[in-house]
């Protein structure tokens, strides 16, 4: 590249950056190409020829040219499509220089910062935030304006805010405090009220903070916005518990619905067992093994018929947990359902060498109706009846009492037992729940009948039987 005139060496030493591409061209006072040198192509002026007038494409500049003493800058000028140039105009003695510096990349990257700019003025309108910039001790807006900044304060791009919001005069101090800081800092104003011409109140925030490159902006919020996220986020916490709710009912009912199934299943196999056991380990007369097979084929042939209709009847079971009736007329009777619980383990018992009671009340009414479903009151009574046998010694007796209560009547199933441990009473009813006591079951039973015994507005509890032995309670309202 050719060498630069000293006389405008100190032009190129005060704009040249790095490795820009720069190029020139001196002229006379009759307009004439006199000296030329630096990468004249890269600009597009190859055909600049010394002694001749200058290219066609920088003629109209010769309208720039200055008088004597005087300089000038055209920014950004394209000589070549997609090729930005500073050109730097200047005296240089009877005629003049054209400096030409390459600007490409600096114009690049600032198009890219004017897009992000508008992303974020975009990002911050969409907020609610109103973007100020104090130039020489005047507020002046920057990008677009939400919509209560043009309720407000209108279009006027330098808007007299402490005029417009009293509460900002004494916070625009501390923000200039603040502007006047080294380094990063925020200063905020609180909230406060500000009414628009129509009536309509706002309630805005304002924040003050120098950035890195020294600039002082201050950044006015409607908190509007920040309420509508609040209550959108609550919104969708709020259905999401609804939907995590629902779910858990659904799953709930799938597993009281597995619960019912095997203890279905169980039941008729229980009186199976137990029927073959007997005549296999007892000298039993012709008639009453007779009258045993004929109750182990009986529960077989009952137990194939529950089998074929289990998916038959799932989505039916499902929809009834929820069904149970509390009208006199439809409920179901107390101790007709605790008749029927006894009838179909007094042979396991039997089996087992464990008796089986009742003691009912004589202050029971001859119709004892409780709010509930049949078949699933029969259920609870069963599940607490398996429990007793399980823990109960050989030999032991298994109690059950029917007595009124103030909320209705009241079922007690004591056993002689080991009892439950106090560590785990607390937990006893809980799904799952699984302890040395009751080791065996799938931890569904007791939860089943507490879920029933609530869903029917009962309750349900446990308490240890003097002097050995579980006592395990449910109370059921009377039907009406």
């Amino acid at each position: 590249m050719d060498p630069f005139p000293e006389s405008i060496a100190h032009e190129l030493l005060a704009n040249l950056v790095g490795d820009a591409r720069v190029a020139y061209v001196i002229l006379d006072d009759a307009g004439l190409v006199r000296e030329r040198g630096g990468e004249l192509a890269w600009f597009g002026l190859e055909d600049v020829a010394l002694g001749e007038p200058v290219d066609e494409r920088i003629e109209p500049l010769q309208g720039s040219l200055p008088t004597i003493g005087e300089s000038d800058v055209l920014p950004r000028i394209e000589l070549v499509p997609g090729r930005a140039t500073d050109v730097h105009i200047g005296a240089h003695g009877d005629g003049a220089f054209l400096l030409f510096l390459d600007v490409t990349r600096e114009a690049d990257h600032d198009r890219r910062l004017q897009q992000k700019g508008n992303e974020l003025s975009l990002m911050m309108r969409t907020l609610g935030v109103a973007v100020f910039e104090d130039v020489g001790g005047e507020l002046r807006r920057l990008g677009l304006s939400p919509s209560w900044a043009r309720a407000l304060l209108g279009t006027d791009p330098r808007p007299d805010l402490a005029e417009s919001f009293p509460f900002l005069e004494n916070f625009l101090i501390d923000a200039r405090a603040t502007w006047e800081l080294r380094g990063p800092r925020i200063a905020w104003s609180g909230p406060w009220m500000a009414e628009d011409g129509r009536g309509r109140e706002w309630q805005l925030e304002a924040t003050a903070t120098r950035l890195e490159d020294g600039r002082k902006i201050l950044a006015v919020q409607s908190l509007e916005h920040r309420y509508e996220e609040r209550h959108r986020l609550l919104q969708m916490a709020r259905t999401r518990s609804l939907d995590f709710d629902r779910l858990r009912r659904e799953i709930d009912k799938k597993e009281a619905l597995l619960h019912y199934i095997i203890h279905d299943l169980k039941g008729p196999l229980g009186t199976m067992v137990g029927s073959m056991s007997l005549i296999k380990d007892r000298e039993l007369d012709p008639e009453r093994a007779r009258e045993l097979l004929e109750l182990g084929l009986e529960q077989a042939r009952h137990q194939e018929s529950m089998i074929r209709s289990i998916l038959d009847a799932f989505s039916a079971e499902i929809e009834s947990l929820q069904h149970f009736e509390s009208e006199e007329a439809r409920a179901p009777d107390l101790l007709s359902a605790v008749s029927r619980a006894l009838d179909t383990y007094r042979l396991a018992y039997e089996q087992n060498r464990v008796g089986l009671e009742l003691r009912a009340s004589p202050d029971l009414p001859q119709s004892c109706k409780v709010v509930g479903e049949d078949s699933r009151l029969v259920r609870v009574l069963c599940n607490l009846l398996e429990n007793a046998l399980r823990v109960s010694p050989e030999s032991g007796v298994v109690e059950v009492f029917a007595e009124p209560c103030d909320a209705g009547f009241r079922i007690t199933v004591r056993d002689q037992g080991p009892g439950v441990p106090e560590q785990d009473r607390e937990g006893l009813f809980a799904r799952f729940a699984r302890t040395g006591v009751w080791g065996g079951t799938a931890g569904l039973g007791l939860y089943f009948c507490r879920s029933t015994v609530e869903m029917w507005g009962g309750s349900i509890g446990y308490q240890p039987a003097d002097p050995q032995g579980a006592c395990f309670w449910f109370e059921l309202p009377r039907a009406l």
